[in-house]
């Protein structure tokens, strides 16, 4: 165990200092200077090379990365560009309403797929069955920014049922995070419950299963009770990356329905050239992808006893 928990940090740092590179890349690759991009274009070229050599951005690259990374490695992800604000306390002021909407949107993901599937693999070969999986498939195949102005223009606009922006904490803020759930969770619910069909008709043809049947349990029972506990380690794993992917891909989703998070943030800095906070947010959202993804790689290795740490 410890000489793969081991290998595991090793990994986690290595890919820790891609991620920071690339992020540090960011500014040079774009084709706008971040300078002039701040003072605007009608500055004088006096007052953009002074930003310039004020924001370090001057110095040769391999002299303003290991400056960068020492920075990052103390916490200091820098500050904006435009506001002058720390970039640590945007992305902690921000990280509470994107945690809100991951977590809305994983539970309806578990709630929905999950029986979805096991209502799929009861109904096989039925034309139910049949109807509702190419519905489920061909609307999952859509983009999730096209998924979210479909919702917000009918059930927003046409049907006048839910607000299409705004946010409030508490329950009343339950009527804002409706329809950003439903959109961000729509492509995950279709391939928890796909990923659960395939998983529970394999089960249903092993041996144990049918006697279970000859004993005349209801085919429910038979699910939830026996096919679907032994197949529910490959559906863990797949939620555990789906939950990292809704926290870290909630981008679109905030953005279309004004949602106070992250990803509306990383946007609006986007459309500003605010370096800072761009790779502030790459860095953030890339740790949490991969602590999320290795805590659920142990927890599998837990739950499976044929599984071993050390090979």
């Amino acid at each position: 165990m410890i000489s793969y928990l081991a290998r595991k940090i090793l990994f986690i740092i290595l890919v820790l200092l891609g991620v920071s590179f690339i992020a540090f890349l960011l500014t040079y690759v774009v084709p706008t200077d971040p300078a002039r991009a701040i003072l605007g274009l009608r500055a004088d070229d006096q007052s953009v090379q002074n930003l310039r050599r004020n924001l370090g951005l001057d110095d040769p690259l391999y002299l303003q990365y290991p400056h960068y990374l020492y920075r990052i490695m103390n916490g200091n992800l820098g500050y904006s560009f435009v506001t002058n604000q720390k970039v640590s306390a945007l992305i902690i002021e921000r990280f509470p309403a994107t945690l809100k909407l991951s977590l809305a949107a994983f539970g309806l993901t578990v709630v929905l797929g999950i029986p979805l599937g096991c209502l799929l693999a009861l109904y096989r070969g039925r034309y139910i069955e049949n109807l509702l999986s190419l519905s489920l498939i061909g609307g999952a195949s859509l983009p999730v920014f096209f998924t979210a102005l479909l919702f917000s223009w009918i059930v927003g606009s046409v049907l006048n049922l839910l607000p299409v922006s705004g946010y409030e904490e508490g329950l009343k803020g339950i009527k804002f995070i409706i329809l950003p759930c439903l959109a961000l969770s729509f492509y995950p619910i279709v391939v928890i419950a796909c990923l659960t069909r395939s998983n529970l008709i394999n089960a249903l043809d092993e041996d144990y299963i049918r006697t279970s049947m000859a004993y005349g349990f209801s085919q429910w029972i038979i699910i939830f009770k026996y096919a679907l506990k032994n197949t529910f380690l490959s559906v863990l794993t797949t939620l555990g990356n789906i939950f990292a992917a809704l926290f870290s891909g909630a981008f679109f989703v905030e953005y279309i329905f004004s949602w106070p998070g992250i990803g509306l943030l990383a946007v609006d800095s986007v459309m500003r050239y605010d370096f800072p906070i761009i790779q502030g947010i790459v860095l953030f959202t890339s740790s949490v992808f991969i602590a999320v993804t290795t805590v659920v790689d142990i927890l599998y290795s837990y739950l499976d006893p044929r599984i071993r740490f050390c090979k």
